[in-house]
């Protein structure tokens, strides 16, 4: 009997979805602070921070790799480059190619930045140069030598009434060139490794940079010459001078001092005084953390920048997440998740039914609300998080299990960024590889495990009035099977658990097994 062709019945549109928008290089908003800016895999996104979409920001050439990109401060003037040495002008609001040409680097421009005319572009590349290019009359106007290594961060400033290029390279320098004369002025020296960024005051008479030596120095751009050098005491990625609208609790900002705000290897924003060298005000609780097992060696903290259309400070963490952070007293007011690696489990949550929990390669559950995609991080979980459930009667409550061994509960009816467990249950010999919670009132959830056991768990009724961690205990545990558990089910009617596992088998149990102290 020849075979019937199978038809499909039902296909699926895809409304929304949560993708990956940064993951390499740095990020820019828009000066209207709708949009985001950053490298994908090699080709520049805009991710819209209401709507959560995430596009194409200009067309993307077959076989290019986009290294760099600079938007200029009128949001319309788009400069990329490429990994094969290509520069493309581009109007930003039409996706219109203006003008390519070739960089003249002898490899990748790894920092470019406009004058602030946009009409002069300066280009720092990865061949000791640095280059200024007239993007009005498309010409190239000066080719400066003086630095060595690759450029990571270069400025055009007007310093009475002629224009300076600063340029920092790997020989820990910054480099300063006239553009009138083309002549190397000088290379300000203090630093002991790579400068990551560096801030001009409004009269442009004096200079702060930064470096991953632990130190923050103030140059005097008169003179030329070095003023103070402030120890921070970590590597720093990222500083700006604080916003006129900054509100910190227990501090008072005089008017004859400097202050600026670094980011950077803890993870954490602080506050300074160039006139004291002193830190005066540190973020209380950062909610970017380390995971117990991570080997992670790296800065916490790999961008943060003043955003005034938001009145927030943008943050770009060391796994690619996005946090804005209110310039009153650094608490969160959005947070989004910009690569999310292996989705290893997902359920929707919320009384409508508009968040949704994601559990990833990371200890940290994410919870994202629909459409905008803005994000919130539970941590509690000390390895990577491999399920996750919501009771459907209490969708408030999350249940999930780790390769920690452990099974949390989180009650999610706070508005609150940042969530804690409240029950933690112990018992599990091995990564917890599945949960199911039951579909009645009740409030009994199973776990199974790469132990090959069954778990059956109780949540009390009264959630606690304070945030306690409180101890769990199994009510029952059953050996189920001979190999790790995969999934676990419970029947409508909360009679019947059935799991299965890689032992080639699935099973199911009357829930009388369990002895449960519900009426079932």
């Amino acid at each position: 009997m020849p075979k019937k062709k199978m038809t499909y019945k039902k296909t699926f549109e895809v409304v929304g979805k949560v993708e990956a928008f940064y993951t390499t290089g740095k990020i820019q908003f828009l000066k209207n602070g709708e949009s985001i800016l950053c490298l994908c895999d090699g080709r520049l996104k805009r991710f819209d921070i209401d709507g959560g979409k995430t596009s194409d920001a200009v067309e993307s050439f077959e076989g290019e790799e986009v290294i760099s990109f600079l938007l200029a401060d009128d949001d319309d003037t788009l400069v990329t480059a490429t990994k094969n040495g290509f520069m493309r002008q581009w109007h930003f609001g039409t996706k219109i190619l203006e003008k390519g040409w070739k960089s003249g680097h002898i490899g990748v421009v790894n920092c470019m930045a406009f004058d602030s005319t946009t009409t002069l572009l300066v280009t720092g590349g990865s061949d000791s140069t640095v280059k200024v290019w007239d993007i009005v009359r498309k010409y190239i106007t000066h080719h400066l030598k003086g630095g060595k290594g690759v450029y990571s961060k270069v400025s055009i400033q007007k310093l009475g009434s002629v224009y300076h290029v600063f340029g920092a390279a790997d020989d820990y320098e910054i480099h300063v060139w006239d553009l009138n004369t083309s002549q190397h002025v000088t290379a300000l020296v203090g630093h002991y490794s790579t400068i990551t960024d560096f801030v001009f005051s409004k009269e442009n008479s004096q200079m702060l940079s930064c470096s991953r030596d632990k130190v923050v120095m103030l140059w005097d751009l008169k003179a030329l010459k070095l003023l103070k050098t402030i120890p921070v005491y970590e590597t720093v990625e990222s500083c700006f001078l604080i916003p006129e609208n900054l509100s910190l609790t227990d501090v008072s900002f005089n008017d004859p001092d400097t202050y600026f705000v670094t980011a950077g290897d803890k993870g954490m924003l602080r506050v300074w005084s160039t006139h004291s060298g002193k830190c005066i005000y540190e973020q209380i609780d950062s909610s970017i953390v380390l995971s117990e097992n991570s080997d992670y060696q790296g800065p916490l903290i790999i961008q943060a920048t003043y955003i005034p259309s938001l009145e927030a400070i943008a943050v770009v963490t060391y796994e690619h997440n996005v946090i804005l952070y209110s310039v009153e007293n650094f608490a969160i007011k959005n947070q989004f998740v910009g690569y999310i690696d292996d989705v290893l489990s997902v359920k929707f949550t919320g009384p409508k039914e508009d968040k949704l929990v994601v559990a990833t390669n990371s200890s940290q559950i994410k919870i994202f609300q629909l459409p905008t995609f803005n994000c919130q991080l539970l941590k509690g979980h000390n390895d990577i998080v491999l399920c996750v459930d919501v009771f459907p009667k209490h969708k408030e409550i999350l249940v999930s299990g780790s390769k920690d061994n452990n099974v949390k509960v989180w009650f999610l009816d706070s508005d609150s960024p940042s969530l804690n467990s409240v029950y933690t249950g112990y018992g599990h010999t091995d990564s917890v590889t599945a949960v199911c919670c039951c579909r009645s009132k009740s409030r009994f959830f199973v776990s199974g495990s790469e132990d090959t056991t069954l778990k059956l768990w109780n949540v009390p009724e009264n959630k606690p009035s304070v945030a306690l961690k409180l101890l769990l205990i199994p009510y029952k545990t059953v050996k189920a099977h001979d190999k790790l558990i995969n999934a676990i089910d419970i029947s409508d009617n909360d009679k019947f658990v059935a799991s299965c596992s890689q032992d080639h088998t699935a099973k199911t149990c009357y829930s009388g097994v369990f002895f449960l102290p519900l009426n079932v």
